[in-house]
């Protein structure tokens, strides 16, 4: 909400507060229940006005969703590629799969992810917000897309645990919080800002990687 009063004459070009790629109605679903204008939810899971999935292995719909996050402007755009092909346990599955099942995995990843960054880009060079979260310790943050990043004017990262955001986890019957430390790639001092300093977590999980 901060950042939406700062933004200031700036929101007549703003056509939503918040679009997401990579995930389910679920931050511009809480964005209208804040009062906000949401955007799309760009993900398998949604489709577009045609009724086709927004699957990204798609070259048109990878040409559509930059199209949309280019002229439709929104104050923030929320992206949560995949992170199965970074994370620290593939280093456990390496010698079941194979050098060239590992190979082709960490491929694939690294062109959603690169995808999703050429997004944030857009966003940039637009003069918005953008947010990309990833795993603290998966491999992607020692990408070269991810380092080129990196040096973009602006842009920071923050690191947190989603605890602090009331992630939960059933273990033996009973709730619990879990940690998993994750890092946040943005370009908005007001997210960096907002990160908790406090963990609430009391039980480890394999989550956390």
């Amino acid at each position: 909400r901060r950042a939406v009063r700062l933004y200031g004459k700036g929101q007549q070009q703003v056509q939503s507060h918040v679009t997401e790629a990579y995930s389910p109605i679920r931050v511009t679903g809480m964005a209208d229940k804040m009062g906000l204008i949401p955007g799309l939810a760009m993900d398998l899971t949604t489709c577009d006005e045609h009724g086709n999935p927004w699957d990204f292995n798609v070259d048109a719909m990878r040409t559509k969703a930059k199209h949309i996050v280019k002229h439709k402007s929104a104050l923030l755009l929320v992206v949560s590629p995949m992170c199965s092909a970074f994370s620290r346990l593939q280093a456990f599955n390496a010698k079941r799969l194979g050098e060239e099942k590992m190979r082709e995995m960490i491929e694939y990843g690294l062109k959603h992810l690169t995808f999703a960054l050429d997004l944030c880009e857009i966003q940039r060079s637009n003069g918005l917000y953008f947010l990309l979260e990833h795993p603290a310790g998966a491999s992607s943050w020692s990408t070269s897309p991810m380092q080129w990043m990196l040096k973009r004017d602006g842009v920071q990262v923050y690191e947190g645990d989603l605890c602090c955001y009331d992630l939960r986890q059933m273990v033996g019957g009973e709730e619990y919080y879990i940690k998993k430390p994750t890092r946040f790639l943005t370009n908005s001092p007001f997210i960096g800002e907002s990160q908790p300093k406090v963990t609430r977590a009391t039980t480890p999980s394999l989550s956390d990687t």
